[in-house]
């Protein structure tokens, strides 16, 4: 005699007899949409909060000062040729030291619209010039001197924006090093 297998099911009879007669219906469930609802809400909602903030002004001015300027250094120290940075009103730029004078290179930028400029040099705060007109002397200057030997001028350039300041100094030893101050209620 030959046993066959009791085949239990999972569902209750009535459960099983009810479905014999949707058969040809198909479909999903509340409980399966509103899983499916619920697991693109927490992606979309993962995406969100790791979404980069838009960066301020003068945070991204300062971290090209601060890069320009250690590859200024870099230039200088390969090269054997001193480099210059120098800064106005409007903007600054970057100079090479060739037969006696500043020839002033193609790397040159103006601050943006809502940042204010402080500048020490040696411990002494520096009036920037104005900008330079048109086939005028005046204007644009050297201040910061990068040496071929590693060093460069004491300096401290402060870029004032709407919430933070970004502090980019230099010891005089080549390390440049930017800072973030954001202003207090006692400051303010």
């Amino acid at each position: 005699m030959i046993k066959r297998p009791i085949l239990i099911s999972a569902y209750p009879l009535s459960l099983k007899k009810r479905s014999k007669s949707f058969k040809g219906e198909a479909g999903f469930t509340l409980a399966e949409v509103m899983v499916v609802l619920l697991i693109i809400g927490l992606l979309s909602g993962a995406v969100i909060m790791t979404r980069p903030t838009p960066k301020a002004p003068e945070i991204i001015q300062a971290e090209a000062i601060s890069v320009a300027l250690g590859q200024a250094m870099q230039t200088a120290i390969i090269t054997g040729q001193p480099r210059g940075f120098g800064l106005d009103e409007a903007g600054y730029g970057f100079y090479l030291f060739e037969d006696g004078q500043w020839i002033e290179t193609l790397q040159t930028a103006q601050w943006g619209p809502d940042i204010d400029v402080s500048f020490t040099l040696e411990g002494r705060t520096i009036d920037l010039p104005k900008e330079r007109s048109e086939g005028a002397e005046d204007g644009r200057i050297v201040q910061v001197l990068l040496e071929p030997i590693g060093q460069m001028s004491h300096f401290s350039l402060t870029l004032n924006g709407a919430d933070t300041q970004r502090i980019i100094t230099s010891d005089g030893s080549g390390e440049i090093v930017v800072t973030e101050r954001r202003p207090s209620s006692a400051d303010e």
